[in-house]
């Protein structure tokens, strides 16, 4: 075997052992790494020069491939996890959904994400590769990333959406939570509640609102309603029936805030 060959696979079998190392950076345990994070991490040029050595195909690596087809498909679920967890605050408006998601979903965004995960070293590629001097390669890798989890959770999107807003959103909600924004200015409990439950509970369990009831004479009227979230359920009221939702959120959403903070 020529020795540019044997240096190729020396790399790529170092790539193998540190999977184990870039799933705890990624707090995402594959159950097939092998297959689809190793694939993320290969940039084009590196398997191309794989198949002008002649080392492929690999006897234990029979789904070895580059991360174009991942990135072209992680592209996709990035940019429809993005605009679902947007539309769900029901305090934006369509204006101010597209400016975050543009935030969100761009190439330096994503390489800096990449970045501070320590993910970037681990990418295999040529040294005359000149896409990785910028942001856009290091963001191809993190969208052939999404990718990669979605096809190893079973197509899962709960999941890959889960994954998302706890390892990639929070970094940068100051795009989101902002109290100098306007938006935010208008957010209220039941907003910070759906917010929350989207981020931290791994069932993705919305809040629901039940229980209305209403009493008094008509120009003193008082309104209670419940909200559950899986098992806890939690009563406000309040003069109109808004009010009372969003004083049962506060409830729900400070009891499970504190209940987090002591763990």
């Amino acid at each position: 075997m020529k020795k540019h060959a044997i240096h190729l696979l020396g790399r790529l079998n170092k790539l193998r052992d540190q999977l184990p190392l870039i799933q705890q950076k990624l707090n995402f345990q594959f159950q097939h790494a092998d297959t689809y994070l190793l694939n993320a991490l290969i940039h084009p040029s590196f398997y191309q020069e794989l198949k002008d050595s002649d080392l492929l195909p690999i006897k234990d690596l029979p789904f070895l491939s580059d991360n174009q087809r991942l990135e072209f498909f992680g592209d996709s679920i990035l940019g429809f996890c993005v605009t679902s967890y947007l539309y769900d605050l029901d305090y934006l408006k369509e204006g101010k959904m597209t400016e975050i998601r543009s935030n969100l979903v761009n190439n330096k965004t994503l390489a800096e994400s990449m970045n501070k995960m320590a993910i970037t070293q681990h990418i295999l590629m040529t040294p005359s590769v000149s896409d990785y001097k910028g942001h856009k390669g290091i963001a191809d890798v993190f969208e052939a990333i999404i990718a990669a989890i979605y096809l190893d959770s079973g197509k899962n999107l709960q999941k890959t959406q889960h994954w998302l807003n706890l390892y990639y959103i929070p970094p940068i909600d100051h795009l989101i939570i902002d109290t100098n924004n306007t938006e935010q200015k208008n957010a209220d409990w039941k907003s910070k509640l759906q917010i929350y439950t989207q981020k931290y509970d791994s069932e993705h369990s919305l809040p629901m609102y039940h229980g209305y009831k209403k009493t008094g004479e008509d120009h003193q009227l008082s309104f209670t309603c419940k909200v559950t979230v899986k098992n806890e359920t939690f009563q406000g009221s309040g003069t109109s029936k808004k009010s009372a939702e969003k004083n049962a959120a506060k409830k729900c959403y400070q009891y499970l805030l504190n209940k987090k903070n002591k763990f």
